[in-house]
């Protein structure tokens, strides 16, 4: 049974080989949607356009051990906000914790990637 499967298998190729047959160029049904995903995730950073931004951080130390604190507005946008702030902070030898929030959460596994849509 083997042989059989073999042989027609090697025909097939030969066929192919000599023009009489040519199999039509299909990515499959795996490789098709794959592709997509990697075409209009190339077009998206083709597209992309970068928009500068700020952050301050604190670098300190307490008790000896280092610390590390971002500004509560995270990202500044304009560049004049995040020059006032490091302007009215720049000298200071203090700071104070306004809050310190600790959460412990639990996280679900991210759902497979559907292919199908």
């Amino acid at each position: 049974m083997f042989r059989n499967g073999a042989a027609a298998g090697l025909s097939g190729l030969r066929l192919a080989r000599m023009n009489r047959w040519r199999p039509k160029a299909s990515p499959g049904r795996v490789q098709g949607p794959a592709l997509k995903i990697i075409v209009d995730r190339e077009r998206e950073i083709k597209a992309f356009k970068p928009k500068p931004f700020w952050q301050i951080q604190l670098d300190a130390e307490y008790k000896s051990q280092p610390i590390a604190a971002w500004h509560k507005e995270d990202k500044f946008w304009e560049k004049q906000k995040a020059d006032d702030v490091i302007k009215k902070t720049k000298n200071e030898k203090e700071a104070k914790v306004d809050r310190l929030e600790r959460k412990q959460f639990n996280q679900m596994a991210p759902f497979p990637f559907d292919l199908t849509s």
